[in-house]
Formats: structure tokens, sequence, C-alpha cells
């Protein structure tokens, strides 16, 4: 160590604790949620989406979550139910489907991706 200068093992996670205890933390995670509203906000079958939304404090962050039982689906994208595709090729059916694999593809929107993307936009 130089100059003397220890540090104790135990240091990093107090630092931590008193991170997550913070007012900016919760503010951060507040303003995180209000981007993401704003996002789901944009589509118009995202109402049982918006009400799940919450706020969780972890051990040592913050975290936004969607509680919604379909958040993955809504987030990332999912197979139509039932649809098969009949060996058609990839291509393009809707404007947020398209025929991949075989079966037809409802497209992820994206909700919390983009509202980090727009909230660190916004702090830079």
């Amino acid at each position: 160590m130089a100059d003397g200068v220890k540090i104790y093992p135990w240091c990093e996670n107090t630092a931590a604790n008193l991170a997550h205890d913070a007012p900016e933390m919760i503010l951060a995670a507040e303003q995180l949620k209000g981007f993401v509203l704003a996002m789901a906000a944009i589509h118009n079958k995202t109402g049982n989406y918006i009400g799940k939304i919450v706020i969780r404090g972890g051990r040592k962050d913050w975290h936004v979550v969607a509680t919604d039982p379909a958040a993955m689906h809504i987030e990332l994208g999912h197979r139509l139910s039932g649809n098969r595709g009949h060996g058609k090729a990839d291509r393009t059916v809707g404007r947020r489907t398209e025929i991949r694999n075989g079966g037809q593809w409802v497209q992820g929107l994206h909700i919390m991706r983009n509202a980090a993307i727009a909230m660190r936009r916004v702090h830079v």
C-alpha cells in the first residue's frame, strides 16, 4: 500500500450500502420509471403493463421492474400462438409481425431498453 493507506475488505460493502440509501439513487430510479411509463404509453396495448411497473430496492441498488406476467414477451417479442407459418420463408407480414423460422413472430417493444437509452441521452 502506498503512503501507508490501508483499505479494509468491508469498505466496499459499506460504500455500496451508503449509496443505496442516498436519495439520489431513489430519484434516479423514479426518473427511469418515468421514462419507462412514457415509452410504454406510446403503444396502444400496454395498459396492464403500465400499471405493473414498480421500483424495488435490492441489497445494493434499486430496480425498475415490470411485474406483468407477459413483460418478457412484450419486451423481447414472442411467437404468435397457434400459428405455425406453414413453411413460408422469413418475411414481414404486418407492422410488428413477421414470419420467422416457420412461425409468425411478434416483435418486442423494447420499452425498458428504449427508456434506459432515452434517460442516458438526457443526462449526458
